[in-house]
């Protein structure tokens, strides 16, 4: 009777060692899956948060974006600077138009427009003012307002710059 306790004992004891460790593995094995599970929830609130920046972002983008003239768009931008024309009174002829690259890394160029308009002082200066008012980050590189020999008009000769997408 005392072998079969000891051999009760023993064998208790040895499926009691046997379950401790095949409890101790699957505690590590569902640690380390719950450990792969946060990562994987992390990962996943990341990905939405920079979806919801880039969301977000994206207005701004196309807010920053209106300050450049578009890509396809000089003709668009030329006909407007027509408009200011024909708001100030004035006529405008543009004389010349021409690129500059703005280099590799930079998303942009420089449009550099050359016009000529003649009228009274007061349209010339209207459309000087209309022009530094566009939407646009414009830059007058030179302006010349001079009056006509015997007459009351003036005329202005202007080179600005614009920035422009590629």
């Amino acid at each position: 009777m005392l072998i079969g306790a000891i051999l009760g004992a023993v064998i208790a004891l040895g499926v009691y060692g046997f379950l401790f460790f095949e409890i101790k593995n699957k505690n590590n094995q569902a640690s380390i899956l719950q450990n792969q599970l946060d990562i994987e929830i992390r990962k996943d609130q990341r990905l939405r948060s920079i979806k919801q920046l880039l969301s977000e972002l994206h207005v701004e983008v196309d807010t920053v974006d209106r300050y450049f003239v578009g890509a396809d768009e000089v003709v668009d931008f030329l006909e407007e600077l027509e408009l200011l024309g024909n708001i100030a009174d004035a006529s405008v002829e543009v004389n010349s138009v021409s690129v500059s690259e703005g280099g590799e890394a930079i998303p942009y160029e420089h449009l550099r427009v050359e016009f000529h308009t003649q009228d009274r002082w007061v349209d010339l200066i209207h459309i000087v003012s209309l022009l530094e008012t566009m939407p646009y980050g414009v830059r007058i590189e030179r302006s010349q307002i001079e009056r006509v020999p015997n007459s009351t008009l003036w005329q202005a000769h202007i080179i600005f710059t614009v920035l422009k997408l590629k």
